[in-house]
């Protein structure tokens, strides 16, 4: 429902403050805030190949979140790129 919300053009982050059950980026409209290349590699695989895929105003399909250890699902995640900074290439997501 979400994926078709965004696709009709209703606003990321007032989506995000909706329905995002993270309590630390819901209530800023998931602001991940800026992000360097090199701390994408601290998240899933899943979200890093998303968001190395994605230009500027992007946002990805719905990834799946596992957890490493066991393989069971933990939730879902739809990143947005905000910008790309080319020197040590920063990316600004929601």
């Amino acid at each position: 429902m979400i994926i078709n919300r965004l696709d009709i053009g209703e606003d990321f982050g007032a989506l995000a403050m909706r329905y995002s059950e993270d309590p630390a980026t819901s209530g800023n409209g998931g602001d991940l805030g800026t992000v360097p290349e090199s701390g994408l590699k601290a998240t899933d695989p899943l979200t890093r190949a998303a968001v190395l895929k994605l230009r500027p105003g992007q946002y990805s399909p719905i990834i799946s979140i596992m957890n490493p250890a066991n393989r069971q699902l933990l939730g879902f995640r739809i990143v947005k790129v905000i910008s790309k900074e080319s020197a040590g290439h920063s990316f600004t997501a929601s």
